[in-house]
């Protein structure tokens, strides 16, 4: 019998006889289309059946050799400009051309040059990164050689068995059969794929656990699985296993356990499925006797998958079988391209161009109307155009034909009115700011974790400049997701006197003192434990041992120490926690400090060190029966286990609202109690969790197990069918106790939340945390203050209008309608007061407050609130909610630190992942990647804020320059009746935008500079100079007046070089200039004109500024020079010009001087009426800070903030000096002491929440003036504000 069974687990099945054999096996698993499923073979075989699915190579790379040049150059050509440029070019060819087509062919390949060599850099490194990762090496069971063979991983292919042995990464995704250990477990780490650091657990089925090399020839098995889906944290699937699998000497005992244990979800054991016997026929191998094949089906869960990208440790070796490869891997379906995003600034250029692309049409349009009709009536009234000797394509009396041919003329003529090099120069500046300003940012830096700021995109640097609303997660986020046990309430008794800071802050906003607030705080007196900061006298210390409620603690411990995912590492005197969340960690490291040490883990079983009642520490066994995970939906999490006793019991620890929901007695004392005691550690900022339990019969057990087993096995709706029997067993439970965890605020965040909400941004917190914690959490990192009026939307879920019987749709009704009046009477509120207002709102509130109903009052309510709380949000309600803020029009920011808030940061404009404890996937899913909270102040304020102003200011003048050559060139084509001649040599026009202006620009956008960053953090409102108010880049008036300013420079330049260069002789030899030293006269006037008018702008100089202008200027001249002194057949019509006739003439060194000087003086004047009139806020402290370097405190005290936003203390008197002082400071009510010489310490309240004024007479006499100034002026979060 044994050689029997050991011959037909040796025979080899082809795909068809196994499938034969599958489609006889009726079970759990139903039938199911074989189109919704992927049936993976082991040891096949069958090339065919291979071919059908997709090799183990992966190309991260865009292009290949082929593709490269149609694919970049689609790229390219999405840009409108490049394919006017093309087409410009390409005109160029014909005989209408009024310049050489070299010069028009040349600036355009430099642009696009530059664009794919940069392209082809970036795709070069990608290639070689795959080739690296291909090129890995993995053993393969070869069953034709019958032993391992070592093998690329592109040459992996599905069904293949494969060995990947200690700190080896997975090549593909694989099902685990065996584990090097004899529990069958190993360890993953999975930063690759989510950043994680601590090891997950996974677990070999429990059916081939054992199996090694000498069990894998003539092994058949067929794993049925999803189709390929890019989800990491499921899988579906069962393994089908012909015959009894053969297992490892010595392991026998071991397999016949894990065959009749419980399946759990731990190592996904539950066997279903009935067998199939097949009579032996011409399909089946040859053999003398009937062979009966029993095939056994087994689930495969999540916990037994290994996916590509993660890395093995601590495990010396595993096998496994491969069920998705190359692209179709979870890790390469997951590596989607992030959404697109556009800053502001880039869509206005858009708008920019398509305004220069209209003015271009027009003046085409109208020089070629003009010129045809011109040619019919006048043309030949001019003989010496000779126009009978007209080509044969032109014909002066069509004047449509004409027209045409002008337009086309003009088409090529006009074309430098488009920048051409914008794109280029605009992507130069934001790689410089990306790469060097915030990546090198030593003030970004963390040097605990060595992680510096890191642009992940250069696309949005400006768009940090422009945030009107910044929405963040709390957990991880604002706090350090550092857990630390701090509480606990056991059988309605709380425990743990300690006292946070927010405690501590709620409390002295009651008027308690320091020693009020720590009187009966006892610490402990053994030495301080990191995730460990409980102590209470009565449990502490195993006081617990001789406690009344003793049995009731023991069962509290004894949860907390078995019901969990830990993993323990390490000796029992040296035990390391490995587990999924820090919450997790700190309550199994609270019921060791307490007696209970969980030391030891395998695939069925926990051993847990107790400490008795008389002191003595056993060591016991707990079978591990079933773990029902923790989801967001679930919100808890539930362990079966079995005691040593025999009992049978359900641990459950969750969320409260969920636990009370499954009590079999709701109301009680206990359950009083411990409510009062959540509320209370709710209002600490202390995260709670219920722990309850459910003792099980064997036979609610056994049926129990029978219906999870089935679901677990089913293909289709596996979840559902598996939650819907976790649920009816996580029902009747009885409340042992809470827990609260503390979890503190992260360095200097609320500094930072206060100098954002100051500059002017509104800060929305969204949280999964019940209300009071989300409150008092508000209050700690003062994005909720005293003076601000709070205002709460919640749900009444007993309402009268409301019935046990009521539908989901009459709820839904009475639940929007509940949240349309509250909205109606907090909107009076708001629109009433002139207080700062905040909004809280529930996440069951908000569900039906972002409805179509009662989006646009969210809305306008919060528009009118400084800070807006979201509490018991769902990840996907933080996308929505952040989509809403959107739709309204603000530019949003969204930072969070986990997988939750990836929704969140792909919908916002712009997404802020922190690297921190719950993995890199916020930080792979972002924009901007920051280690620390208080980093974002600076990425904001400074990098945001200096981008935004040195991009706008330098499109606006890219603008400036390109419309007044274009100008020049059109009013001169009107003088020459629109036939296409040109004054300038077109290689001048082709070097405009590379060489005589291109440096001036780039100056701009990578070193202009208005203020320090130290100013702007002492007046933070100086941001809303481009969140608010768009000054930089607005329609009205930067850009018109931009416009406007060119056309005027462009009339003053061409008037004067016209009326300048008449008919008169300026040589000795009586001869009068021509046309191209006429033209050369004007081109230098252009270019000194857009140089000196990017000097008067600038708000900072340095080296790089002068250079780049007065180099700028000096670059022309030596053009000029060398240019001329090239062969006539290249120089053409200017040789040897400058030199010898436009230098000598007089005429020619006034006009360059007097023209630029004429054609930006009405702007300087205009700019400097503004400073001292109308004074932006930039201007204002640039004074003040040069007052300050010059160390007179009486001049910086004096300057005139008379039209500034930013003024919140104002001391004018008559006859008196004025001070006016800029407040910047907070958009909170100011408190100054009054002007009475009998009060001084007395303090007035400003009427308006966003500015404050008091007058006073006599400013010098003041008591206590010093002290208002000093206060006035110190940075926000330094010092005494």
């Amino acid at each position: 019998m044994g050689a029997e069974r050991r011959r037909a687990g040796s025979s080899q099945l082809k795909p068809g006889q196994m499938s034969a054999l599958l489609s006889q096996t009726s079970g759990a698993a139903g039938n199911v289309s074989s189109e919704e499923v992927r049936t993976v073979f082991t040891n096949s075989s069958d090339h065919l059946w291979r071919k059908q699915m997709r090799n183990n190579r992966t190309r991260t790379a865009k292009y290949t050799i082929i593709t490269f040049f149609p694919r970049s150059l689609y790229e390219q050509f999405r840009r409108v400009a490049n394919v006017y440029f093309t087409l410009v070019a390409g005109l160029s060819l014909t005989d209408v051309s009024p310049v050489r087509p070299w010069t028009t062919f040349t600036p355009l390949a430099i642009v696009l040059g530059v664009s794919l060599v940069k392209e082809a850099i970036e795709d070069y490194k990608r290639h070689q990164a795959d080739k690296k990762e291909n090129g890995r090496q993995v053993d393969v069971w070869c069953k034709d050689k019958v032993g391992w063979k070592t093998v690329r991983w592109d040459q992996v292919k599905v069904g293949d068995v494969v060995r990947v042995t200690r700190d080896q990464g997975f090549p593909a995704d694989i099902v685990l059969l065996s584990s090097g250990t004899s529990d069958g477990v190993c360890y993953v780490e999975t930063m690759n794929l989510d950043g994680e650091t601590n090891l997950k657990l996974k677990k070999a089925i429990g059916a081939t656990n054992g199996m090694d090399t000498s069990n894998f020839d003539g092994f058949n098995t067929a794993v049925q699985c999803d189709l390929p889906n890019p989800s990491l944290y499921t899988f579906t699937g069962n393994i089908h296993l012909l015959g009894q699998p053969p297992q490892r000497r010595g392991s026998e005992d071991q397999s016949a356990r894990s065959r009749a244990g419980s399946a759990s979800s731990v190592g996904s054991r539950g066997r279903s499925g009935s067998g199939a016997s097949v009579e032996g026929s011409e399909q089946l191998p040859r053999t003398r006797s009937k062979v009966n094949y029993e095939i056994k089906t087994y689930p495969v869960s999540p916990e037994s998958i290994l996916l590509r990208g993660s890395n093995l440790r601590n495990t010396e070796v595993v096998y496994g079988v491969v069920v998705y490869t190359g692209h179709e891997s979870k890790v390469m379906m997951n590596a989607t391209e992030p959404p697109s995003k556009r800053s502001s600034l880039e869509k206005s250029i858009d708008s920019v161009i398509m305004f220069q692309f209209t003015l271009l049409f027009f003046m085409c349009v109208s020089g070629s109307v003009l010129s045809g009709f011109w040619h019919e009536y006048y043309g030949y009234q001019h003989w010496y155009l000779a126009l009978d000797d007209k080509p044969k394509e032109f014909t002066p009396e069509d004047k449509i034909k004409v027209m045409g041919l002008s337009f086309i003329t003009s088409f090529i003529l006009y074309g430098y009115l488009i920048p051409i090099s914008l794109y280029v120069c605009v992507e130069m500046v934001k790689i410089v700011q990306a790469m060097i300003y915030i990546r090198c940012d030593r003030e970004m830096y963390h040097e605990e974790t060595d992680t510096a700021a890191l642009a992940r995109t250069s696309n949005l640097n400006e768009e940090l400049g422009m945030i009107d609303t910044v929405l963040t997660d709390k957990t991880g986020t604002l706090t350090c997701n550092v857990m630390e046990f701090f509480k606990c309430s056991i059988n309605g008794k709380t425990y743990g006197t300690g006292v946070n800071e927010i405690e501590k802050a709620n409390s002295l906003r009651k008027g308690l003192t320091i020693d009020q607030i720590m009187e009966g705080s006892n610490q402990r007196t053994s030495e301080p434990v990191k995730g460990f900061s409980f102590y209470d006298e009565e449990v502490s210390d195993f006081a617990w041992t001789g406690h009344k409620d003793v049995k009731e603690i023991q069962m509290f411990l004894q949860l907390l120490a078995v019901c969990h995912t830990v993993v323990p590492e390490g000796e029992a005197d040296d035990i390391n926690y490995q587990a999924e969340s820090p919450d997790e960690e700190a309550l199994v490291l609270a019921a060791k400090e307490m007696g209970y040490k969980c030391v030891k883990r395998n695939l069925n079983s926990l051993f847990v060190q107790e400490r008795d009642l008389g002191g003595e520490i056993k060591e016991k066994e707990y079978k591990i029966l079933h773990v029902l995970e923790f989801t967001s939906a679930r919100k808890r999490q539930s362990v079966i286990f079995k005691t040593p006793e025999g009992e049978i019991i359900l641990g459950c620890k969750g969320a409260d609202n969920v636990i009370y929901d499954r009590l079999a007695e709701r109301t009680g004392e206990v359950q009083e109690n411990t409510q009062d005691h959540l509320n209370a550690y709710a209002q600490a900022g202390l995260r709670t969790l219920c722990i309850s339990y459910r003792k099980l019969s064997d036979e609610v057990y056994s049926e129990f197990h029978k219906k999870w087993t089935e679901a677990k096995t089913a293909l289709s709706d596996r979840d559902v069918k598996v939650e819907a029997v976790n649920d009816k067993i996580e029902r009747e439970l009885i409340l042992v106790g809470a827990t609260a965890i503390e979890d503190r605020l992260q360095d200097k965040v609320p500094q930072c939340l206060e100098l954002l909400a100051n500059a002017g941004l509104r800060i929305w917190m969204l949280t999964g945390d019940k209300l009071e914690t989300a409150v008092n959490i508000g209050y700690a990192c003062s994005l909720l203050t005293d003076s601000m009026s709070v205002h709460t939307v919640q749900l009444n879920l007993g309402d009268t209008r409301l019935s046990v019987d009521s539908t989901h749709e009459e709820r839904s009704k009475v639940f929007t309608l509940q949240v349309t009046e509250q909205f109606a009477k907090i909107s009076k509120r708001v629109m009433k007061g002139t207080d700062l207002h905040a909004l809280v709102i529930e996440g069951n509130a908000l569900a039906y407050a972002i409805t179509p109903e009662n989006a646009d009052s969210l809305i306008d309510i919060c528009g009118s609130c400084a800070s807006v709380i979201c509490c018991r949000v769902s990840p996907r309600q933080k996308a929505q909610v952040t989509e809403l803020v959107k739709l309204s029009g603000a530019t949003t920011l969204a930072i969070g630190d986990g997988a939750n808030d990836v929704g969140m940061i792909q919908a916002a404009h712009i997404g802020v992942g922190i690297s921190g404890k719950e993995g890199m996937q916020a930080v792979m899913s972002s924009d901007f990647a920051i280690a620390q909270f208080k980093f974002l102040e600076r990425l904001v304020l400074l990098h945001g804020r200096i981008s935004y102003k040195r991009l706008g200011r330098m499109v606006g003048y890219f603008f400036y320059k390109n419309i007044v050559l274009g100008l020049c060139l059109y009013f001169y084509n009107s003088q020459a009746f629109f036939s296409g001649q040109t004054l300038f040599d077109d290689f001048y026009l082709s070097c405009y935008n590379i060489l005589f202006t291109s440096l001036p620009v780039l100056a701009v956008g990578v070193f202009d500079e208005d203020v320090k960053y130290k100013t702007v953090r002492k007046y933070p409102r100086v941001y809303e100079q481009g969140a608010l108010r768009n000054e930089y880049f607005s329609f009205f008036p930067v850009r018109t007046m931009w416009v406007l300013n060119a056309v005027y420079a462009a009339i003053v330049n061409f008037l004067f070089v016209l009326c300048s260069y008449g008919m008169d002789a300026d040589k000795e030899n009586g001869k009068v200039s021509g046309l191209f030293s006429m033209g050369t006269c004007l081109y230098t006037t252009i270019v000194i004109t857009v140089n000196i008018q990017i000097a008067l702008v600038l708000d900072h100089w340095t080296i790089f500024h002068h250079f780049a202008i007065w180099g700028s200027i000096l670059c022309w001249f030596l053009f000029l020079i060398v240019y001329g002194s090239f062969d006539p057949d290249i120089s053409q019509n200017v040789y040897q010009l400058f030199l010898t006739i436009v230098v000598p003439t007089t005429r020619y060194w006034l006009i360059i001087v007097i023209v630029p000087l004429v054609a930006v003086l009405p702007d300087f004047f205009v700019r400097q009426l503004k400073h001292f009139k109308f004074p932006s806020d930039h201007r204002v402290l640039q004074e003040v800070e040069v007052y300050h370097l010059r160390g007179d405190m009486d001049r910086q005290q004096n300057v005139d903030l008379r039209n500034s936003r930013l003024s919140s203390l104002t001391l004018p008197s008559k006859g008196a000096s004025k001070i006016r002082i800029k407040s910047l400071m907070s958009r909170r009510v100011s408190e100054v002491p009054q002007a009475t010489a009998a009060a001084p310490s007395s303090s007035v309240a400003s009427s308006s929440s966003q500015e404050s004024l008091v007058v006073v007479q006599n400013p010098a006499a003041l008591p206590g003036a010093s002290e208002i100034i000093e206060k006035v002026v110190t940075p926000v979060g330094g010092g005494s504000h």
